[in-house]
């Protein structure tokens, strides 16, 4: 009988152990796994976003995304300027700054800004550029002539756009005016993964002949003389 006890008591200490050893396997794996969520949860967290001060869809569901904006000049100084692409493909550029005067007995007057703005679509796709608009106020007498005047390129690529706004006296009025391409102005192609920089250099002019006298200036309405660009993006061939 104590043989028999024995052997049993045996078996069953036995069959504890690897009871015991299977649950430890067990809780080894839960602690693993909770270390790999906790780990994947962690990178998620801790990815940067992207530095995008603008996005849109265009009709072609092509994505544009505006990713940095620099600018230089008397036309706009150090943070006189902002920048943002609608949902519409508008590419908006603000000047709090952009004031030209001219006074009776000066002949021509003209300031200058220089913007390169930065922009991401797919890497099958180049930008093109559909339309320009101006929105601002302009005050001329007789005998002055004003001049607002944006030239287009792509950096790397050949070619320039010029859109024009010539205004003449007299006038004092807040205006606003888009000039369609009969053309579209396209970027071309290139090997950077639909990567581009759009430069526009802006001139303000202004001329007078004799007692003709004005200014162009910002809005009351808006504080701003604001320019937007439209853009689209067609295939590569």
């Amino acid at each position: 009988m104590r043989t028999k006890s024995f052997v049993s008591s045996r078996y069953t200490i036995l069959y504890y152990l690897r009871l015991s050893r299977f649950f430890d396997c067990i809780a080894t794996m839960v602690h693993i796994s909770s270390i790999l969520v906790s780990f994947l949860a962690g990178a998620a967290v801790a990815s940067p976003p992207r530095d995008v001060l603008g996005r849109q869809v265009s009709g072609d569901n092509a994505t544009l995304a505006v990713t940095g904006i620099r600018y230089t000049g008397e036309g706009c100084p150090v943070g006189s300027l902002s920048g943002n692409l609608d949902p519409s493909g508008s590419f908006d550029v603000l000047y709090e700054a952009l004031n030209t005067t001219i006074k009776a007995g000066d002949h021509k007057v003209k300031v200058k800004c220089q913007i390169e703005v930065d922009i991401q679509t797919a890497a099958d796709r180049q930008l093109v550029i559909l339309s320009g608009t101006y929105k601002g106020h302009v005050r001329l007498t007789e005998g002055a002539w004003a001049k607002n005047q944006n030239q287009y390129k792509f950096k790397g690529s050949r070619g320039t756009i010029n859109l024009e706004w010539p205004f003449k006296a007299p006038i004092d009025a807040a205006t606003e005016f888009t000039n369609n391409l009969s053309t579209e102005f396209q970027s071309g192609c290139n090997s950077n993964g639909g990567k581009f920089t759009m430069i526009i250099n802006n001139y303000l002019s202004m001329s007078s002949d004799g007692p003709g006298e004005g200014e162009i200036s910002i809005t009351e309405l808006d504080g701003v003389v604001k320019q937007s660009t439209k853009l689209a993006t067609a295939k590569c061939p």
